[in-house]
């Protein structure tokens, strides 16, 4: 194990960086040994701490175990698909080696305190994962509840006050925990066997997270007095093994207009480079027609692009005529904006979910949380950590007038944080073939009013005709834009003599065809388990579930969520199109015993679907990378102590959340780690 590595590698089973990840910073013999011998599809070679002392270095990927075998070479950069051409080389790779040879840019992995070592077996055997970063869900590296021993290590950028590996018995940092730490002093410690540990540990690790130990300078600025945050920061002094050292500044001196001319300080008189976060709290940059960030702009900018990291509250968007104004964030090349609203329910983003915001130290309720004007953007470049509560909207195609899967889908109306609203339209009015007089064209409605295009059993086709060849084009357009498509099973004798048609799919690029088949068992892949599809918010028994005609393709883009026991064929499929998904499982709801007993699975589906769906925009939790630093935002309300005492937990999460980005990014931070790897050169 490098102690700097120069490169570090992430493989992933799927396309497009989906999953099991495995990452590695040292040669492997045989891929065996990780758990994904000729299973990549996609790879990122991130640039290590080492890199600079051999700046051509690449990665070699071959064919056969112990370096032999056809190859390729890959510099640093992102790969989403090695099944393509010019790479072929999906499912293949049977060991890995590093090998300087050519010149290399690309992207950096960033700083890595301590290497975490995970291994299946006691005594450091079996499958080994290695983590560098917060893992929210150890099913993503291939290990949920396998691990039976680890080690910790120190890495490169080890921080001067030391480092913990927290692990945790719950996914998102939940749960029962237990820590190792390495002190100043040390450099490695282990447990052989974690089901002999006090807490029998023993194969139910589901989430790591490190936290480097460290001293922050927090610069707390208030705008509007009424807030609550400055002293309830001011408690935090010493939280999760960090100091952190507190200013606080008040920069409106209006007392008309909550400020206080005896406490007001210009914000731009402020050395910003002694600070590691600058937390604006509610309401600080502006309130009712007044701006308090004139002449600071360009300071907090550049605060952040050279490391810095901003946190946010609430803020008025009512501050100049032409409403909110924020030229604090670098609005030319990220365009977002802020609106008036009221409280609103909250739902956390997966993303939000792996960060730990929401759940470390405190697990945070989202219904408790008083929301304030918030966020609206359409740029992709911000990442969504909470949202509004969305409205879905659901169209749902009938084809066979047999099955009552739509009955069933309009019980769902509140599910998993969000509101469904359906509408269900016929599409086959041939009454000889199961079909209803009053049926419409689906070219006829307009697919951009919808998130959602739900295909009941046998909606697209049944007995040699075909009820949606006016909507092909729509259809594909209506994915390619972002919307999510569900197909339950579908008749494969559309065409005579051809069988089945489904030209609502990319078919020439992904080709993929239904076949005739009865009900059959069925196994659910490891990316069907990974998915949810199968086990929120229902455990789903498999032997329960009715399936007809599936699926066959050989194109990998497809992936599979659930296949047969007997011939392996798919049941249950996903495709990515543009920027939306085709989700398909070969559901039978040809009548009310087997839709009722589909229920639990329908509702999962529906479940799992939404969560595919692009946001609206509107939100209230983001985070935005710019430069080497970050901007993070949450539209919290602490306007009184009533408020700010119900914000408290997440005040606290919060600031350990930006601790851990400060620590990888602050000048101030890095600088101390210069000097400590100085000062124990003859460590490395």
């Amino acid at each position: 194990m490098p102690i700097a590595p120069r490169l570090i590698i992430e493989v992933f089973r799927d396309p497009d960086y989906r999953g099991k990840k495995v990452t590695i910073v040292d040669s492997v013999n045989d891929t065996a040994t990780i758990g994904c011998n000729d299973m990549i599809s996609s790879i990122k070679v991130y640039k290590g701490p080492g890199f600079d002392s051999s700046p051509s270095t690449k990665a070699i990927f071959y064919e056969h175990p112990n370096h032999t075998g056809r190859r390729i070479a890959l510099a640093p950069g992102f790969y989403p698909n090695i099944h393509r051409i010019p790479y072929n080389f999906g499912d293949m790779i049977s060991s890995i080696q590093f090998s300087p040879s050519l010149e290399a840019t690309g992207p950096d992995y960033g700083i890595v305190p301590i290497i975490v070592e995970l291994y299946q077996n006691p005594n450091f055997q079996g499958t080994k994962g290695t983590v560098l970063k917060d893992v929210s869900h150890t099913r993503d590296i291939g290990l949920d509840n396998m691990v039976s021993s680890i080690r910790i290590l120190r890495g490169p950028n080890f921080p001067p006050g030391g480092c913990r590996a927290i692990f945790f018995e719950q996914p998102s940092f939940e749960g029962a925990n237990f820590t190792l730490s390495l002190s100043r002093i040390e450099f490695e410690k282990n447990i052989a066997d974690l089901h002999m540990h006090p807490q029998r540990f023993g194969d139910i690790i589901s989430s790591v997270k490190i936290v480097p130990t460290g001293e922050f300078n927090v610069l707390v600025v208030v705008g509007d007095t009424r807030t609550a945050e400055p002293p309830l920061l001011a408690g935090f002094r010493n939280l999760e093994g960090n100091t952190f050292n507190f200013r606080t500044i008040v920069i409106n001196g209006n007392p008309n207009n909550r400020g206080d001319p005896s406490r007001v300080t210009k914000l731009n008189t402020v050395d910003l480079s002694q600070f590691d976060i600058l937390w604006l709290t509610w309401n600080a940059p502006g309130h009712d027609g007044q701006y308090f960030l004139d002449g600071s702009e360009a300071a907090i900018r550049n605060f952040v692009a050279n490391g810095g990291t901003v946190w946010a509250s609430a803020m008025d968007h009512n501050v100049t005529d032409r409403g909110w104004r924020g030229s604090w964030l670098p609005l030319e090349r990220h365009r977002i904006r802020v609106v008036d609203s009221s409280d609103a329910n909250v739902s956390i983003t997966s993303t939000g979910t792996r960060s730990g915001l929401f759940s470390w130290p405190n697990k945070i309720d989202p219904d408790k949380l008083i929301t304030d004007d918030h966020w609206v953007t359409r740029d992709p470049a911000y990442k969504v950590l909470a949202t509004r509560r969305a409205v879905i909207n659901v169209l749902v195609v009938v084809g066979d007038s047999r099955t009552t899967e739509h009955e069933i889908l309009q019980q769902f109306r509140i599910l998993g944080g969000n509101n469904f609203a359906f509408k269900v339209i016929h599409v086959n009015p041939n009454t000889d073939n199961f079909g209803n007089p009053k049926a419409v064209k689906l070219s006829s409605v307009d697919l951009s009013q919808f998130d959602i295009l739900w295909f009941t059993w046998n909606a697209p086709a049944h007995d040699r005709e075909y009820f949606i060849a006016d909507a092909d084009a729509l259809i594909m357009n209506f994915v390619a834009r972002g919307g999510v498509v569900w197909a339950s099973s579908m008749d494969s004798n559309i065409i005579e003599g051809r069988g089945w048609r489904g030209t609502w799919m990319p078919v020439r690029e992904h080709p993929v065809r239904v076949v005739e088949s009865s009900d059959s068992g069925i196994l659910i892949t490891s990316f069907g388990n990974t998915s949810g599809l199968f086990s929120q918010p229902n455990a789903i028994d498999v032997d329960a579930i009715v399936t007809d005609d599936h699926w066959v393709t050989r194109d990998k883009t497809y992936q599979h969520l659930a296949i047969r026991k007997d011939n392996s064929d798919p049941v249950g499929i996903q495709l990515g199109w543009g920027a939306g998904y085709y989700v398909a499982f070969a559901v039978d709801t040809r009548d009310n015993a087997k839709a009722q007993a589909a229920k639990p699975f329908l509702q999962n589906a529906l479940n799992y679907v939404s969560k595919l769906v692009r946001l609206k925009g509107e939100y209230v939790g983001i985070q935005l990378k710019w430069g080497r630093g970050r901007y993070v935002a949450f539209a919290l309300d602490t306007r009184d102590p009533s408020r700010g005492q119900t914000a408290k937990p997440i005040l606290q999460n919060a600031l350990c959340y930006l601790s851990g980005l400060a620590w990888q990014t602050s000048p101030r931070q890095l600088h101390g780690l210069r000097k400590e790897k100085m000062a124990h050169s003859i460590e490395y």
